[in-house]
């Protein structure tokens, strides 16, 4: 009895606890559990409250709970706000599919806020900003990782070429990974939020400049998003007169800069805040937060399409639903270019790690942009290099252009967006490589992929399905036979019912489970399978290049050319055709039959080829046709497969008459060469060769900011491949003096944050030196190995084995550490040194061998001069501070003045050589001090 009412009291105390707090204290604390015990209570005598429970069963996805609790409000409620509730009704009830939204893990998120999640077009690499992360600048860094093959992520790692100690954060990357818009405290800004951006080239980032005066006001500016082509940037902004708080407003980037702003109009923009917009790779669909549309709470996120080519005429937003959308502010959503794998921030979620979190999901069908196929691959030459070139792409059989691309200078990879169910015509037409087009059919991508049928996909969960199926039927089956037996236990009956129906419920449970699995599974492969890789090789323009034209056909044993190789020979027509080269048509045949006929046989074949081209319209005079027959083999003629090889039409180049034969360049910013004048009002394309220098001008045009140096010559960050942390653009250096003179190119921002390979010694270096101390009379000679560390610490070992009279050995260890100053040129020093010197010197008193030496502190500075690539110079200029000095006396002299010393000198590497001179001034120490050696 005394265990029964303790029990009772505990429970008793427990609900009081909870029910101490109003249902409403207990929602805003997202207690929602215990808050819909509260409101249960209070509905007796409010039953407004049933409102609020209806958003506690909400936010616990229980729709069927939050739908009866609205209905009670509407039927209990006098003043029920019915138009209110009508619109949650509609939501709760319109047809959504399902949505698995998971938690990217602890490796992911951390106790701090993860926000920003943007990625790239093919879903492989995810960037996002973190806060005071470990191992981050400090304050919000962006950070990346890469998809793993298994569908997992990467570990993190910083974005160190874009990072400072303050706060940053990519809001929108090109397709192609090379194109970033972004917002942080970098040199230069109007006024309280300004958008910036930055483009990798073949020499790196640029450092993040302003946009210009045409986008970014005193006011705040943010939240970007940039359209596949790269031609329209769409972003958020309280700086302008638009419909509420905060529009979205968008620009389009042309030769003279970017267009004046137009606000998106009512359709999308609100009295109240719309943010974070988000183009999708059709270019048509954009997703947007805001809290003046109606949602379930805060900002919800809401998807729009755009009707035509202005921009401001759109579909009515629809709200992206139960499964997506919470009581909480729902922003910042992105999707891969497949339009299948979305990227959501979370704040203060029950599974969450910190208080903003990233969780990805699958997209509904109803989402869904319209599908297009992340196309990418490697572009090389003849010999297997990368190739920098633009690819453009047509629709089939027209001049009407669709999209282009280009390739990374570093890898040769290239990525663009293109609509399925079409064909195009890819043309690449470059300075330094022949003509190359090939025909890229979208229509059945089917045969470029490899996709398994659904029944497939679905086949590894099958059998357990079937299983459990089968296990119902059973169990189904045993319901029946204990409702129909007429027991007379009733307890008995009872409890079989029970123990039947929880059987029951779980092998439910497991069917859904094993359903959803399978369905997430296909879904996942279906987003990979949006990803096709087409790659090239171009053939590089100069005499004597030698490429074969394959699919080539003639009938056994005769010469006349077969249909199926006309649209090889196209394509050696159009390279023809697009430029002025001469060419031999080379044939060759196998060692089938005599030497003579072989001749023949090859020579005539390769004139029906010149034939060919000839009545296309290419000038006899241009081709030149020779039979080799079988006297060039390049395979073995004992086997058919090596035979095969042989039997081939080669294609050589014999002379240039233009000085190029491709018809553009990938044009980088510093180019100076001149370019066709396009009409001013015209959008371009996004080619990571000429988008720096668009942008660059765009942002002049618009006019930049007080302190911005991107109104001067552009600047690379050297570190973009990782390691070396941000630093502002300072000043160019225009002092024409000594820094000019030793070489110096004037640029203090070349150097950045120095790392180990800009520093004039190695990692590891070894070198001949000498030493003096003056009371000895001679110099030492020595070998000294030396080490430098990433954070610029130097390790020297010293052995001197050639030494004055009397001295048996010496040795010496000096440790230095290299400080930078600010992004200058210039380092601070300070270390330690000492030298110890065993024997008995020539007219000494010793009467035996002794040890002496010094001990010192070095400091002083050290300016870096780099003339060019491979040569490093660095000036510098040290005093050596005396901690100790051996007492022992000479004849004529002492020690005991200690071994304080000035050097002055300069070090210098070219390559891995390495050389020093440096004259030292002290009582002890007094001498020219040479050094030369190897640095790796």
């Amino acid at each position: 009895m005394k265990s029964a009412l303790l029990l009772f009291f505990t429970f008793y105390l427990s609900v009081g606890v909870a029910f101490a707090q109003s249902g409403d204290e207990l929602l805003e604390k997202d207690d929602y559990r215990n808050a819909i015990r509260a409101y249960q209570i209070e509905v007796r005598n409010n039953p407004s409250a049933y409102f609020n429970m209806a958003k506690a069963y909400f936010a616990l996805q229980e729709f069927d709970n939050a739908i009866q609790a609205l209905e009670n409000y509407k039927k209990n409620d006098p003043k029920a706000d019915n138009s209110t509730a009508d619109k949650w009704l509609e939501l709760l009830r319109r047809e959504d599919q399902p949505v698995k939204i998971e938690n990217l893990g602890e490796r992911f998120n951390t106790p701090e806020s993860e926000l920003v999640p943007r990625v790239t077009a093919d879903g492989k690499t995810l960037f996002f900003l973190s806060d005071d992360r470990e191992g981050g600048l400090g304050g919000e860094d962006i950070w990346y990782c890469s998809r793993n093959d298994d569908g997992t992520w990467s570990d993190p790692k910083n974005f160190t070429a874009m990072n400072t100690s303050s706060n940053e954060g990519i809001l929108a990357i090109s397709p192609d990974g090379g194109v970033a818009i972004l917002f942080g405290h970098y040199t230069g800004s109007f006024g309280g939020g300004d958008l910036f951006y930055s483009v990798k080239t073949e020499n790196g980032w640029s450092y993040p400049c302003n946009l210009g005066g045409t986008i970014n006001t005193k006011k705040w500016e943010s939240l970007a998003s940039l359209s596949p082509d790269g031609k329209t940037l769409i972003y958020s902004t309280t700086g302008r007169d638009g419909e509420g708080n905060s529009d979205l407003w968008v620009t389009q980037l042309t030769e003279t800069g970017w267009t004046t702003p137009k606000n998106l109009g009512k359709t999308i923009n609100t009295q109240k805040n719309e943010k974070w917009p988000f183009i999708a790779a059709d270019g048509k669909t954009v997703y947007f937060s805001s809290n003046g549309h109606f949602g379930f709470g805060g900002s919800d996120l809401f998807m729009v399409k755009r009707l035509d080519d202005t921009w401001t005429n759109w579909s009515e937003p629809v709200n992206m639903g139960r499964y997506i959308n919470t009581l909480n502010d729902d922003a910042d959503f992105s999707v891969t270019g497949s339009g299948i794998k979305g990227f959501i921030t979370r704040t203060n979620m029950p599974d969450g790690y910190g208080s903003s979190d990233i969780y990805q999901f699958y997209l509904p069908l109803q989402f869904r942009p319209e599908q297009v196929y992340n196309v990418y691959g490697r572009v090389n030459d003849e010999n297997d290099s990368n190739a920098h070139v633009n690819i453009r792409y047509y629709e089939f059989g027209t001049d009407n252009e669709v999209a282009k691309t280009s390739t990374d200078a570093a890898d040769g990879m290239y990525t663009v967006a293109l609509q399925k169910g079409k064909k195009y015509d890819v043309v690449i037409d470059m300075k330094g490589y022949l003509y190359f087009s090939t025909v890229l059919d979208l229509s059945d991508p089917d045969l470029l992929r490899k996709k398994e049928p659904f029944h497939l996909k679905l086949k590894s969960k099958q059998e357990e399905v079937d299983r459990i199926q089968s296990e119902l039927d059973a169990e189904n089956a045993k319901l029946k036979e204990a409702l129909n037996s007429g027991s007379e236990n009733i307890q008995e009956a009872f409890d079989r019912v029970e123990t039947i129906l929880r059987r029951y419920k779980k092998a439910i449970a497991d069917l859904e489970h094993a359903m959803a699995e399978a369905k997430f599974q296909w879904m996942e492969e279906e987003g990979q399978s949006l990803n096709i890789r087409q790659d090239y090789t171009l053939q590089t323009a100069k005499v004597g290049a030698k490429f074969e034209l394959k699919n080539i056909f003639f009938d056994f044993g005769k010469t006349t050319l077969r249909k199926d190789s006309e649209a090889e020979l196209d394509k050696l027509y159009a390279i023809m055709s697009k430029s002025e080269i001469v060419i031999e048509l080379g044939g060759h045949t196998d060692s089938i039959g005599s030497e003579e006929a072989n001749q023949r046989l090859s020579q005539d074949r390769v004139n029906s080829v010149r034939n060919y081209l000839v009545n296309k319209g290419i000038d006899p005079g241009r081709l030149k046709a020779v039979g080799y027959g079988e006297t060039q083999p390049v395979a073995s003629n004992s086997s058919e497969e090596g035979r095969a090889l042989n039997r081939r039409v080669e294609v050589k180049i014999l002379s240039l008459k233009m000085e190029r034969e491709g018809g553009e360049e990938v044009v980088e910013e510093n180019d100076k060469k001149k370019k066709k004048k396009k009409e001013e009002d015209a959008p371009v394309a996004m080619e990571k060769g000429n988008m720096l220098e668009l942008l660059q001008k765009a942002a002049k045009n618009g006019g930049l900011p007080s302190g911005s140096d991107c109104n001067k010559e552009v600047q690379y960050n050297p570190n973009y491949k990782g390691g070396g942390k941000y630093q502002p653009a300072p000043k160019k250096n225009t002092n024409k003096g000594w820094f000019s003179k030793w070489g110096g190119n004037g640029d203090w921002n070349n150097f950045g944050t120095v790392q180990k390979k800009d520093f004039v010694l190695r990692t590891f270096n070894a070198s001949v030196l000498n030493w003096k101390y003056k009371p000895l009379g001679g110099s030492s000679l020595g070998v000294e190995v030396s080490f430098l560390s990433k954070s610029l610490i130097e390790n020297r070992f010293q052995f001197y084995f050639a030494n004055p009279t009397g001295i048996k050995a010496g040795i010496g260890y000096n440790r230095l550490r290299n400080a930078q100053v600010g992004s200058t040129p210039l380092f601070f020093c300070l270390g330690m040194e000492t030298k110890l010197m065993y024997g008995k010197p020539e007219g000494s008193t010793f009467t035996d061998d002794k040890l002496f030496g010094h001990l010192g502190i070095p400091v002083g500075f050290r300016y870096l001069i780099r003339p060019s690539d491979k040569i490093m110079i660095g000036p510098e200029l040290m005093y050596t501070i005396n901690v100790w000095t051996s007492r022992t006396k000479r004849n004529d002299g002492v020690f005991e003045n200690g071994a304080n010393y000035l050097s002055l000198g300069a070090n210098a590497r070219w390559r891995f050589i390495h050389a020093g001179l440096g004259y030292n001034m002290g009582p002890t120490v007094n001498f020219l001090g040479f050094r030369a050696g190897v640095s790796f």
